[in-house]
């Protein structure tokens, strides 16, 4: 199935300016987990509600004087609303993020998320746990503040622990 199920009209945008206060507020507002950060029509980042809590929060930044530019993530993966389910699956194990902005001929137009596929039932559950075990392990954001792991082909263990499930999502 393709990602034209989560082209929504008003998926929120914002400048590389906005404050991280107003973001947080336009969170609750719109019942929203991440913004996409635009300028001058492009998408140069992207916020999410785990990156306000870590990178701000967790750091001691004020949130009416420290900008989006600051605690953003640059260098977004997008998919096109023609891509399938199977391929965000993959490049959010690939780029170990959950959102994937969806952009038409270069503007923003709807966003994808684990929770969507999840909810959806679009693909089966152990590649949304490959997703999230990717995430969390080796090379993810957390990835310094995690216990060491090891990776056997593609089977990850905890050094000193059992081996994980089966990691790397193989959808059609």
């Amino acid at each position: 199935m393709s990602l034209r199920w989560y082209v929504r009209p008003g998926t929120v945008a914002v400048e590389p300016s906005t404050f991280v206060c107003a973001a947080g507020r336009l969170f609750g507002r719109n019942n929203i987990g991440a913004v996409v950060v635009q300028h001058a029509g492009r998408i140069v980042g992207i916020v999410t509600d785990r990156d306000l809590a870590l990178r701000v929060v967790g750091q001691g930044l004020d949130p009416n004087t420290t900008m989006l530019r600051d605690v953003m993530t640059p260098e977004v993966a997008t998919l096109a609303p023609t891509a399938s389910q199977g391929d965000a699956i993959r490049l959010m194990y690939q780029r170990k993020v959950r959102r994937i902005p969806i952009v038409e001929r270069g503007r923003l137009v709807g966003m994808v998320t684990l929770d969507d596929l999840l909810l959806d039932e679009a693909v089966p559950l152990e590649h949304l746990a490959a997703v999230v075990q990717a995430q969390l392990g080796p090379g993810g954001p957390m990835d310094a503040r995690r216990p060491a792991y090891r990776r056997r082909g593609t089977t990850v263990e905890l050094t000193g622990g059992a081996p994980a499930k089966e990691i790397e999502p193989d959808v059609a």
